[in-house]
């Protein structure tokens, strides 16, 4: 009899720790770093991740993308600063070019010169540097701007709308287009205006041009 009572009770308490392990598993999700995310909840419904590291972020970045990529939407790489000299906005822009160049080392005419066919007709042109990413060729242009509020390649500056204005912003997407056809890798733009990079992603984008990187190198 107690032997029976015995096997009885161990039969009971290897339910009962089945049970409580079957209620472990399913009120808490094992992840990456020995930590666990308590009361798991549909994406839609989470109101807060819990991280318990830095090192963690990706593995959460890849669940929840949405919530962890947000804050970042729309960001740009930024890289040191480069000098800028000279009183004249063309002088500005020129020592901003040398400036971005210089990142790159900087490459010799004839590997920075092109040669494509854009829109029916041969087109000739000097990139302001060139680089290799990924195996692919790419251009380097740098977009210097001393005041983007009052620049004609802003559509909302006071003169963005004339004609010779929007002139130059139409130069600026037969330029990325170009670019895309003369090189593998497109182009990477460095500018020291965020709202330019913003501004121009978009127009880009919605001109159907993906082949390119606005990169903010501000000026010191």
């Amino acid at each position: 009899m107690i032997l029976r009572l015995q096997s009885l009770l161990a039969g009971l308490m290897a339910l009962l720790t089945a049970a409580l392990l079957a209620l472990g598993s399913a009120s808490a999700k094992p992840a990456s770093g020995g930590y666990q995310l308590f009361e798991p909840a549909a994406l839609e419904h989470q109101k807060h991740i819990q991280l318990s590291s830095l090192g963690n972020f990706d593995y959460f970045a890849k669940i929840a993308s949405e919530c962890c990529n947000a804050p970042n939407k729309g960001a740009f790489r930024t890289t040191d600063a480069v000098g800028v000299t000279g009183t004249r906005a063309i002088d500005k822009a020129q020592s901003y070019e040398t400036g971005v160049r210089e990142i790159y080392g900087g490459a010799s005419l004839s590997d920075r010169s092109f040669t494509v066919i854009f829109d029916g007709r041969r087109v000739n042109g000097i990139a302001d540097d060139v680089t290799v990413i990924n195996g692919r060729t790419t251009a380097v242009d740098a977009k210097f701007t001393d005041d983007w509020a009052n620049s004609i390649r802003n559509p909302n500056s006071p003169n963005g709308t004339r004609s010779w204005a929007v002139a130059e912003q139409q130069k600026m997407v037969d330029q990325a287009r170009i670019y895309s056809e003369a090189f593998d890798g497109g182009a990477i733009y460095h500018t020291n205006n965020p709202a330019l990079a913003q501004h121009y992603t978009r127009v880009f984008n919605d001109a159907g041009i993906s082949n390119f990187e606005f990169v903010v190198t501000p000026t010191r």
